[in-house]
């Protein structure tokens, strides 16, 4: 403890508070307002109780500082009695066994607060706010306290430290009368509250405050709180020493010559402060008490404190557990014993710390201990002052001892006689360093001084004393249960013995128990031997403990095998070192040991050392406390340093304290190095502070070294010394510093310790380094220094030395210097008694220094000066007593007093920091020892899943996701959004919806657009604008969207819907406005783009496009030209002649002029104009329109030939070229003549009469004027130009015919040509006429000539039809029919039928004919034949149509199919399935179907074109188109329910893609299923707009996509090789609500099909689950997982099955819920979802549910059978899971509990029973009760007891029932019912086992053991109902003991009761020594419990026999007169009262 140094002022309140190191803001905070407050209070003092006190100030300030950590009303409700019944409810909750860190941190608590209680109660009258002090302290108490048992060692820890910490104040208390003598001592008083109570604030408030932001945190709690714990102590130290003072001036002991109170105590003080501080640490309790040990010392101790014997000697071999014994002892006497509180002064020697061995030592620590226990006590002061007077003088050893021995048996007289008794307890009398009998002879002789005090001694002997004594012997039969405590902790560490049955346990325990012949170190290192071999089996380890126990081995043995030679050397050095050292070495003294090298006067940095992992190999001999390292014991210290001796370890290490000498010597050598003057004074204290904190070994070396030199030398002649110098003059010090700061160090060492120390040091100082040398010069002088002290009593010896440290003073140093002439002085002091008249030795030395001294003081004060008169007078008068009268008389010499302390000087040692390391962690609610607990109450719930419609939530989170590159999430997302803006806009077309709608649809096309997937962007953004341009115009603040939408549009390749998004958007702004002219530009560059790009025309944009133009400047040539190209393609003349016009009246306006004279070439774009023309002339041939054509035609080549300039030569011949053929393909002779004629007329002004050319059209006009007159002309012409009028003549045989034809036909005389050429045609018929007729070009020339002179002659097309006919026939006939003759022919027949349309079919049938021709030689116009072909077939087609179904016949019916169908099939080869014209004629053919109600031809048409618009196209706009189009053959047909079907086979196609069984259409797999939706949207558009839904396109669309893309990720869940249930669930269970929430049930049921399936194929075989089983398992997830989030995906599937289990028991489907049951429970047990407590509560009720209890009307036996089946198969596989798995059933309801134990007992199936037992026990203290805890305890508790025994565990049921035990007697005393119950039950359990043990061979000495604990539980029962205060407070608490007395309490029973257990024990106790056949004690004990029973319950024992009665030797060997000992079974006893 901190001291005060004598002869200091009053301590101000100040200098303890605040002054040293906080680490906590909350100390500085406490500390600043005591200081504030403080002041004040000095100032003004209290003058009347509860007036106004710092206290309220420090608690209001800790209050506030610490609101954060805890509540108000947390501290402010916890008051002295809540605190300790909460102590005794948490003991009845944890049951903490006896000696368990726990139990012990519960009685520490009780006691600090009982503590703090009382000093509350003693200040109370002057401190009016104390009581608010101390209630702070008990609510941070109760804080800490709430940390819980699994920080019970860390709160024993703190607990105790607060105790001892504040023992302080007992000792004050003890005082108490002396509170109020003084003003100060009150103010102290108040101050010193303050100090514990934010020490207490501080040590909670911190903690908290870490476990917040760690789970685990350790703390040293002195170097984290060494203000508050210094500012305590100080304070108490104040007070004490003010109450001394006080005491001591009352008695007259207020001199200068009176010793000093902290003199006192600084002197009684161990002279290493570190042993001091471990005495502290170790001796306040019991810190190695094994848990139930040590408890038969109780009844012992009891008695010899309540007898009149003054001494109890316990006598134990060593090892025997002596030490813990007596700290077992000392913490037993800080409670009340029998009503009385004693004084209890531990003086512990231990071996393993030499230097607290010594006598003088031990006394050192009892006067310690009683001087600061006895404030006050004036007599006990005198005492001791005049010990430590005489203390000062005497140098011998012995005397020193006697002297101190006399002052204990003095002290122990000086008893104030308020005092308590005081109680001496020595251990370790034979470890100290002498004679054990002397030591104890010493105590027993000090102790007769004062009898009314008790001493109790441990030791290994007997001796006879001159005091009453009582001997306890520690034989093996009575510490035998704690010895195997003890082994049997260590052996669990091993894994072989815990594979062991519990009686195997018990013998290996006992067999090393056994062996160990009572000493607890054997056993330990046993165990330990047996523990480390890792054995990997029961078996090995029995035979290891055999090997032991058979081999004898001893202590040296065990120690020798833990030091193997493989062992590190630097763990064998420290092991040595350890053994060597004095006391316990810190790791910082160690690491710095090693890094010494004497051998080469080295220091070697040996960087970071792990001294826990260097000393982990020999952890059975060493333990870390407090930063020091121990060794385990004495022995373990004797056995090292034997085997040291043998040179078992370090061989090359000769002699261990030369070394260790070395070592700190060297250490010193290189730590202080600075040179210093020398001096008479030791170091400055800050110098000295510093070098020892900066060299933690220095302290030690410097203190230790002149006695392991002393040991290894002996240094008592020079040759020892020489020898010691040789050895240590490489290492020894050099510095002066080293001699001035041993100085400090030595300052508490006694006298005789001392003067050996100095004279060693100078001896080795003079030998090593010389006399002249400065460090020798320093510690002679430091020598010289000690000797003024003692010179009285060592005056020769001190001559001697004070005359040599003069002489080499003024050597070294002159007399100039002042310690020259101070030691001449110290010379003349020592010698002035040893003045004689002879001249002795002494007398000439004096002499010589009086000459010194006169020449120092001519130096120092001159020669004149007074003080060298003096001095030469008085050498004067010395010359004149040795007969040498040459000075004056003799002068009486007068020296100066003695040296006093210096306050300023540093005093003793260093202070050695005290260390307690606490390690805490966060409270858990549940332990982790005890598992999780089961409850069964709340409703397990999932949250629902909820779509809240937030745009911009929505996109930021697809956004997200899609930076994150979860593409599939982000579309998900997107069409979700797209979906519900959809659903809401249809709901209300507001502005706003329809803004977001639109949004919506720009984001995911944008997303898909971005994904490449340009298709689906069309698709998407033109749904969206089908839909959106029906509505109502939209208004500006939507334009600037719609442009974005449009400029996506254009990305996607739909620049036409583009625009006209662009033209809505300029029809929606105002002209005027930026926007609506940047829209016009957005026009025109895209219209310029559409034409650009024929990929993107359409019909109907170029359509728009043309029809759109109104001036020849907005005419697009390029759409122009498209489009007729597009039309004229398709054969849809009509319409192209309908854009022709409509342009060319636009472009060329003159051309439909009504006169032909006034059509001219137009202006601009001539050659377009005329290309225009060229094909509207073309449209009117194809249309059968020859007089239109031959008018457009004429036209044109009349402008063109009257402006040939503007149009060129190229196109005048074109447009000729055009006319010219029309005119010949309608035989337009003449007018064909009349053309030629006028180019004729051209080429010759233009070439010339004779050019090439000229002449080429010569005979073209011949060949057409022939046989017109005029042709002569033409070919006399080209006669003349060619042949020069030659001529050619032919004549054959019917040559006269042929001329006169010729003729008839060249002189135009048609008429009369008609009739030869007529019979030349009919000659035809006959071939064989004439050669000629076998020449196909004559054939043909007589046919052409008849048919000319028949138009002539105006004939009707029938003649020249049927002509034309039989000519066709000639042909075949003479040619053959595939002659080009022939072939030919029919081409002229052809187009003569087709100008009939009488003759149409007939043509038809030609043409047909003639495109099947294939032949080379005649050129067929193929395309003009089909053009002809398809304008019949409009015309036919638009007859037909006129007339009505009803009004046709079949066969025009048929006929108009045919052509239709005809047409469709054409249209569909050239230019596809969804093309325009094709959709159209499909309807118009479905239409037609309908009329005729063709059902099924309708919709196999519309089938064959849905499966092959699907398979083939790609384009969105298309199948838009085709959609609608299909989609409207099905009304028009009357089919919904068909296009329904059929959408629904669309829908799985797309869809389910399954192309393992294709669909019934036959849809290709391939094709791209994504457009395929856009196309069922409109489809299902369509459909449903029919039945007047009112759903949208959008939303169908969304709708669609968004079940595609589940669909998708239920084949890809499908389809993985690691999918499973568990992660597929949730994506199917959407896709499954999407389909029921669409009425796709059919979709729906193959999904739960397909998912069935896959769930069994991926895990049904291994949950052995059937195909029904997995059906309703699946149904049910999918139904609650599509509208349920889950957390916690086996929970969920739990609380679905439950839900589903329960409706489905509700309405009778018993066999589903079975079904389900089980397949929920499989599938949750196999995935291990039982680790999740809502899991396997949810399945647990699942199986008490299926039990169907709940159901009003029970189902048929068979079915509850069966349910009843299920419901034990889930039970069972529940609790076995819960059993394995320690999971507790403590909130179960009692009801249900007690229903399941019942169950659990009718199947006999204890083991499990014992499981559910004991999760209930082991959260007893969670369940909430509605009766008091400790009968609920009680009850469970005996229930288990019984339940554990039932199953063969007996050593865990014994373990229990004592707990049990000691518990209910602490908190309800010994004599409560439950007490007594549970001890009755404890005893049945001993003898129970012992019952079993007793039948079994080599067991009997077990059953006996048990048979004693039975007997020992009934006597100690019996004795305290002899005498109730016999019970100590250490086993019960203050409450209980202060109610014994009362007959009302609840701890006493009435007499009757008392009288029934008295019988009952003692009846037990008959039965167990029965049983024993003997007496366990010395059978006088029992007399004397027979006497005193039968004297104190005389009535209730009258009629029993008396032990004296009782006849053991007819029983014995476990028989006895009754069996009411053995534990009795009863059902009623499994169960729990509700």
């Amino acid at each position: 403890m901190a001291s005060v140094p004598h002869g200091l002022p009053p301590l101000a309140s100040t200098s303890l508070l605040g002054l040293q190191r906080t680490s906590d803001p909350l100390e500085q905070h406490a500390n600043i307002t005591m200081k504030k407050h403080l002041s004040q209070h000095q100032q003004a003092t209290m003058k009347s109780s509860g007036e106004g006190t710092t206290l309220l100030e420090v608690v209001n300030s800790l209050a506030h500082r610490g609101s954060d950590d805890l509540t108000a009303s947390q501290v402010s409700d916890t008051d002295y009695a809540s605190l300790l019944e909460w102590i005794r409810c948490e003991r009845m909750k944890k049951l903490p066994p006896e000696g368990s860190s726990y139990d012990k941190a519960l009685v520490w608590a009780a006691l600090f607060v009982e503590r703090v209680h009382s000093f509350d109660s003693g200040i109370e009258q002057f401190a009016g706010d104390s009581h608010l002090a101390a209630q702070m302290s008990y609510g941070y108490c109760a804080s800490l306290l709430a940390l819980g048992e699994s920080n019970a060692s860390a709160l024993m820890d703190l607990f105790g430290f607060f105790y001892r910490c504040s023992a302080g104040l007992g000792n004050l208390l003890d005082r108490a009368e002396l509170f109020v003598v003084s003003s100060d001592i009150k103010d102290q008083l108040i101050l010193a509250l303050a100090d514990l109570v934010t020490l207490v604030v501080c040590v909670a408030t911190h903690f908290h405050r870490l476990l917040i932001s760690s789970e685990s945190v350790s703390v040293d709690i002195y170097s984290t709180f060494p203000s508050p714990i210094n500012s305590f102590r100080g304070r108490c130290e104040h007070v004490s020493e003010l109450m001394w003072r006080h005491q001591l001036t009352r008695e007259g002991f207020n001199g200068d010559k009176a010793v000093g109170i902290n003199t006192l105590k600084d002197w009684l003080q161990p002279e290493d402060p570190t042993l001091a501080h471990i005495t502290e640490a170790m001796a306040p309790s019991a810190q190695e008490r094994e848990e139930n040990t040590c408890m038969w010392v109780k009844p012992f101790l009891t008695r010899f404190l309540k007898g009149e014997r003054q001494v109890l000697s316990i006598i134990g071999k060593p090892g025997s557990g002596k030490t813990v014994l007596s700290t077992v002892i000392n913490d037993y006497l800080q409670h009340h014993v029998g009503g009385t509180r004693y004084t209890s002064i531990l003086a512990p020697i231990n071996g393993r710390i030499p230097a607290s061995t010594a006598p003088s030592a031990v006394i050192k620590g009892i006067l310690s201990q009683m001087f600061n226990k006895h404030l006050g006590n004036v007599q006990l002061y005198q005492v001791l002052a005049d010990a430590y007077n005489q203390s000062q003088r005497t140098v011998d050893e012995a005397l020193f001892d006697d002297l101190l021995w006399n002052a204990l048996a003095h002290a122990l007289q000086a008893s104030l006689s308020s005092a308590r008794e005081l109680v001496l307890v020595v251990d370790g009398v034979d470890e100290a360093s002498c004679a054990e009998r002397a030591l104890l002879h010493r105590l027993h002789e000090a102790a007769s001084k004062n009898p009314s005090m008790k001493l109790i001694t441990l030791a290994s002997q007997e001796v006879d004393s001159i005091v009453s004594q009582t001997t306890v012997r520690a034989t093996l039969g009575l510490i035998f249960d704690d010895v195997a405590a003890v082994t049997r902790r260590i052996l669990y560490q091993s894994h072989a013995f815990n594979t062991m049955s519990d009686e195997d346990q018990e013998l290996t325990v006992g067999r090393i128990t056994e062996a160990s012949d009572g000493s607890f170190l054997w056993a330990k290192l046993a165990a330990k031997h047996v523990r480390d071999e890792h054995l990997p089996n029961k078996s090995a380890l029995s035979k290891s403990v055999e090997s032991i126990v058979k081999a004898g081995y001893k202590i040296t043995d065990h120690v020798s095998h833990t030091l193997q030679p493989k062992l590190d050397e630097d763990t064998k050095k420290i092991l040595v070192w350890l053994a060597t050292a004095s006391r316990p070495l810190s790791q910082q003294e160690l690491a710095a040991l090693l890094s010494m090298q004497p051998n080469k006067a080295e220091v070697t940095e040996h960087g970071d050392i792990d001294l826990l992992q260097v000393l982990k190999p020999v952890a059975s001999l060493v333990f870390f406390q407090n930063n020091l390292v121990y060794l385990r014991h004495a022995q373990v210290r004797v056995s090292i340093l034997d085997i040291f001796s043998k040179g078992k370890i370090l061989p090359a290490l000769k002699d261990r304290n030369v070394d260790f000498a070395q070592r700190l010597l060297l250490y010193a050598k290189h730590s202080v190095t600075d040179g210093h003057e020398p001096s008479l004074d030791p170091l400055n204290g800050r110098v000295t502070e510093h070098l020892l904190e900066k060299h933690p070994l220095l302290d030690f070396a410097l203190r230790y070294w002149p006695s392991y030199v002393n040991i290894a030398f002996g240094c008592t002649n020079d040759q020892e010394v020489t020898k010691a110098g040789k050895s240590l003059r490489s290492v020894f010090p050099t510095s002066p510093a080293v001699p001035l700061l041993e100085m400090t160090v030595w300052t508490s060492k006694t006298t005789p310790s001392l003067r050996s120390i100095h004279r060693i040091q100078k001896l080795l100082y003079r030998e090593i380094l010389n006399s002249n040398h400065p460090a020798t010069l320093q510690a002679i002088i430091s020598q010289a220094l000690f000797h003024k002290q003692i010179y009285i009593s060592a005056p020769a010896e001190s001559g001697q030395i004070f005359y040599e440290a003069a002489t080499i003073c003024q050597n070294m140093l002159s007399v100039r210097h002042l310690i020259t002439m101070q030691m001449a002085q110290f010379f003349l002091e020592s010698t002035a008694e040893q003045v004689t008249e002879s001249k002795t030795e002494v007398m000439t030395r004096r002499v010589e220094m009086l000459q010194l001294l006169v020449e120092c003081y001519k130096v120092h004060y001159g020669g004149t000066s007074d003080m060298v008169t003096s001095t030469l007078t008085q050498l004067s008068e010395h010359y004149t007593s040795i007969k040498e009268y040459r000075k004056a008389q003799e002068i009486t010499m007068s020296l100066e007093g003695s040296v006093t302390d210096s306050t300023t000087q540093r005093k003793g040692s260093r202070q050695v920091d005290d260390s307690l390391l606490v390690h805490l962690h966060g409270r858990k609610e549940t332990p982790t020892e005890t598992g999780t607990t089961l409850t069964l109450d709340g409703i397990e719930v999932d949250e629902l899943i909820t779509w809240s419609f937030d745009l911009e939530t929505h996109l930021a989170e697809a956004e997200r996701r899609k930076r994150e590159n979860l593409i599939t999430e982000a579309e998900q997302t997107y069409v979700e959004l797209w979906q519900q803006a959809s659903q809401e806009y249809r709901l209300n077309h507001s502005t706003e919806h329809k803004l977001t709608m639109l949004r919506a649809v720009l984001a995911y096309a944008k997303f898909l657009e971005g994904q490449k997937r340009n298709t689906e962007t069309a698709s998407i953004v033109a749904g969206f604008w089908e839909e959106y341009e029906k509505t109502a115009p939209s208004p500006e603040a939507v334009v600037p969207h719609l442009l974005e939408l449009a400029q996506v549009m254009k990305s996607a390749g739909l620049s036409v819907l583009a625009i006209e998004v662009y033209k809505h958007c300029a029809q929606n702004t105002s002209s005027q406005s930026s926007i609506h002219k940047d829209v016009e530009k957005y026009i025109q560059s895209a219209s310029l783009e559409v034409m650009r790009s024929q990929s993107m025309v359409t019909e109907s944009t170029l359509k728009e496009t043309v029809c759109s133009a109104s001036s020849a400047e907005q005419v697009s040539t390029t759409a122009t030209t498209s489009l007729i190209e597009m039309y004229v393609s398709q054969h849809r003349w009509h319409d192209a002649t309908s854009v022709l016009k409509r342009v060319l009246r636009i472009l060329w306006p003159s051309l439909f002029a009504p006169s032909l004279e006034e059509v001219a070439l137009p202006s601009t774009k001539v050659e377009y104009c005329i290309e225009l023309a060229q094909h509207l002339a073309d449209c009117y041939r194809s249309r059968r329109l020859p007089i239109k054509e031959e008018d457009i035609r004429t036209r044109v080549y009349r402008a063109a030939r009257r402006d040939r300039p503007a149009c060129g030569y190229q196109t005048l011949e074109r447009v000729t070229m055009n006319l010219l053929r029309l005119y010949e393909r309608t035989s337009q002779t003449d007018k064909v003549i009349t053309v030629h004629q006028n180019i004729l007329q051209d080429y010759t002004k233009r070439f010339g009469g004779e050019h090439p050319i000229v002449i080429q059209k010569l005979w073209t006009l011949a060949r057409l004027t022939h046989p017109q007159p005029i042709a002569m002309d033409y070919y006399q012409k080209i006669v003349h130009i060619l042949n020069k009028d030659s001529e050619t003549c032919h004549p054959d045989a019917f040559e006269p015919l042929l001329i006169v034809a010729t003729e008839l036909l060249k002189q135009g005389r048609y008429a009369d040509a008609l009739k030869p050429c007529q019979v030349l045609f009919t000659t035809l018929q006959n071939p064989t006429i004439s050669s000629k007729l076998q020449d196909q070009a004559f054939v043909q020339s007589i046919y052409e000539r008849y048919v000319y002179c028949l138009r002539v002659a105006r004939s009707d097309i029938t003649i020249i039809h049927d002509v034309t006919v039989k000519y066709r026939k000639a042909c075949i006939n003479i040619f053959g029919a595939n002659a080009s003759i022939t072939i030919q022919a029919t081409n002229t027949l052809a187009n003569i039928s087709q100008q009939s349309k009488k003759y149409d079919t007939e043509a038809i049938q030609l043409y047909e004919e003639l495109l099947r021709v294939k032949n080379s030689e005649v050129e067929i116009d193929h395309q003009d034949i089909r053009a002809i072909l398809q304008a019949i077939y409009e015309q036919q087609n638009a007859s037909l149509t006129a007339l009505k179904v009803e009004n046709m016949s079949t066969k025009d019916l048929q006929k108009v199919e045919s052509i239709r169908t005809q047409r469709l099939k054409s249209i569909r080869s050239s230019y596809g399935w969804a093309h325009e014209e094709a959709l159209s004629q499909m309807e118009e053919i479905v239409s037609l179907y309908a009329k005729q109600n063709k059902a099924q031809a309708a919709t196999s048409l519309l089938e064959e074109a849905t499966v092959q618009v699907l398979s083939t196209e790609i384009s969105s706009i298309k199948l838009t188109a085709a959609a609608k189009s299909i989609a409207s053959g099905y009304i028009a047909a009357g089919q919904l329910q068909k296009a329904r079907d059929l959408s629904d086979e669309i829908y799985l196609q797309i869809m389910t893609k399954d192309g393992r069984s294709p669909s019934a259409l036959g849809l290709n797999q391939s094709s791209n299923h994504r457009l395929g939706l856009f196309f069922l949207a409109q489809f299902e558009h369509i459909i449903r707009e029919s039945a007047n839904a009112s759903t949208t396109l959008n939303e169908i669309y969304a709708a669609l996509t968004k079940e595609y893309l589940c669909f998708e990720q239920f084949r890809e869940a499908l389809s993985s090789k690691t999918s499973n249930l568990q992660h597929t669930t949730a994506t199917v269970a959407r896709l499954h609500a999407f389909l029921l929430s669409g009425g796709r049930r059919s979709a729906a049921t193959q999904v739960v099909d397909q998912y069935t399936s896959f769930f069994l194929a991926s895990e049904g075989s291994s949950l052995d689950m059937n195909s029904n089983q997995a059906k309703v398992f699946t149904e049910t997830l999918l139904e609650y997982f599509s509208n349920h989030a889950s957390r916690n995906f086996l929970r969920s599937v739990a609380i679905a099955s439950y839900n589903r289990v329960a409706q489905q028991l509700e309405s009778g489907d018993y066999q589903s819920a079975c079904d389900l049951a089980l397949a929920a429970m499989k599938y949750v047990a196999a995935h291990h979802g039982y680790s999740d407590q809502a899991t396997s509560k949810l399945v647990f009720k699942l199986g008490l549910l299926i039990a169907g209890r709940e159901i009003d009307a029970p189902p048929a036996a068979f079915v509850q059978k069966q349910m009843l089946g299920v419901s034990a198969t889930i039970l069972r596989d529940t609790l076995g899971y819960f059993k394995e798995h320690n999971i507790e059933l403590a909130q179960l309801d009692l009801a249900n509990v007690n229903s399941l134990i019942k169950v659990l007992d009718e199947q006999h199936d204890y083991h499990t029973l014992a499981w559910v037992l004991t999760s209930l026990w082991n959260s007893r203290d969670t369940y909430t009760l509605l009766q008091p805890q400790h009968a609920y305890t009680l009850a469970l508790g005996r229930m288990l007891v019984i339940t554990r025994y039932l199953i063969g565990d007996y050593a865990a049921s014994v373990r229990l029932a004592e707990d049990l035990v000691y518990n209910c007697a602490r908190v309800h005393g010994p004599r409560h019912p439950s007490t007594i119950e549970m001890t009755v039950l404890l005893s049945q359990m001993y003898t129970s086992m012992a019952q079993g043990y007793q039948e079994q061979k080599g067991r009997h000495e077990l059953a006996y053991r048990y048979y004693r604990k039975a007997a020992a539980l009934h006597e100690n029962a019996l004795r305290v109902f002899i005498d109730p205060s016999s019970a100590s407070a250490s086993d019960v608490d203050m409450e209980v003991i202060s109610g014994m007395s009362s007959p009302s309490s609840s701890a006493s029973p009435g007499e009757k009761e008392e009288g029934k257990h008295v019988r009952q024990h003692l009846h037990m106790l008959k039965l167990a020594v029965e049983r024993l056949g003997d007496w366990p004690k010395d059978y006088s004990e029992y007399e004397r419990l027979n006497q005193d029973l039968f004297n104190t319950f005389a009535n209730d024992l009258e009629g029993v026999d008396g032990i004296d009665k009782w006849n053991l030797q007819s029983f014995g060997s476990g028989q006895a007169e009754a069996s009411d000992d053995l534990v009795s079974f009863h059902r009623e006893h499994l169960a729990i009262a509700i």
